[in-house]
């Protein structure tokens, strides 16, 4: 399988700094032809929400620089690389909130994670950034982290009005809760499908007709398709009254050769 890909991010209007971070990696993978994805919110309630968000993307990049896993069966790769996360996650999560009691504040971010391999993608989730996969309709392959959507499955009766307040409340975040418990999700990677990694700021003002319209498969051929598509999606959220940070990937499983470029944004080391 090849892959094209590009990725924006765009500071919000009501923001000083962008405290959203994003990753696009191409390269080999237990001798598979790969790309790994990464996006970041850092939480905008908290102090620092850049380097938080910008250190879970430093992270994953080394991790897949370093990395080498032997091919073996999709049920063994899996495995491996979910312990991997694990303990990756884990220990970024110990070091912000260590961060955090050192310098007297607190740091928070979301992660999404995402590596496509020639047959199956695998996803790391912690927060409300959100990954889907578009064919000829649009499906969410993570669950939000918040108070909204807990409620909503576990709370019967619950007012609209109250979830709406509550969508905004993460459940769990790296460095921000008292501990974290990952999500993960595997799956086919679908031949032409596209696949979308976006912070909460690019999906506020948008609904599941607007990202096929955006980013139907068909319609999208090279690189430079997906950036016009993707400058043109974040204009039209802006445009809507979207003050958030904005930030979207797109990578497309395409028959012809990708070449995908590196798309990073980098923070200091913890020390």
């Amino acid at each position: 399988m090849k892959y094209l890909s590009a990725g924006l991010t765009q500071k919000g209007k009501r923001k000083s700094v962008n405290q959203d971070s994003v990753l696009i990696l191409p390269g080999y993978f237990a001798d598979q032809n790969c790309v790994l994805a990464v996006i970041c919110d850092g939480m905008g309630g908290l102090e620092k929400g850049e380097f938080a968000s910008k250190e879970v993307v430093r992270q994953f990049a080394e991790w897949f620089w370093k990395k080498k896993y032997a091919k073996g069966s999709d049920d063994e790769l899996a495995d491996l690389i979910y312990a991997s996360w694990e303990k990756l996650l884990q220990k970024i999560h110990f070091d912000l909130r260590e961060y955090g009691r050192k310098m007297q504040t607190r740091v928070g971010t979301t992660v999404t994670a995402m590596i496509f391999l020639e047959r199956e993608y695998h996803i790391v989730h912690v927060g409300d950034s959100r990954a889907y996969e578009i064919t000829d309709k649009a499906h969410q392959l993570t669950i939000d982290q918040t108070l909204s959507c807990f409620a909503e499955k576990n709370i019967s009766g619950i007012q609209t009005g109250r979830l709406k307040k509550m969508s905004s409340v993460l459940i769990q975040g790296i460095g921000a809760s008292e501990r974290i418990r990952p999500v993960y999700i595997s799956g086919e990677v679908k031949e032409n499908a596209v696949y979308l990694l976006c912070s909460d700021g690019f999906r506020h003002k948008i609904d599941s007709n607007e990202l096929i319209r955006w980013f139907k498969p068909e319609d999208i051929s090279n690189e430079k398709m997906i950036r016009q598509r993707l400058n043109g999606a974040v204009k039209e959220v802006v445009e809507r009254g979207e003050r958030d940070d904005v930030s979207a990937l797109i990578i497309c499983a395409a028959e012809q050769d990708g070449g995908c470029k590196c798309l990073e944004y980098w923070s200091p080391l913890i020390k």
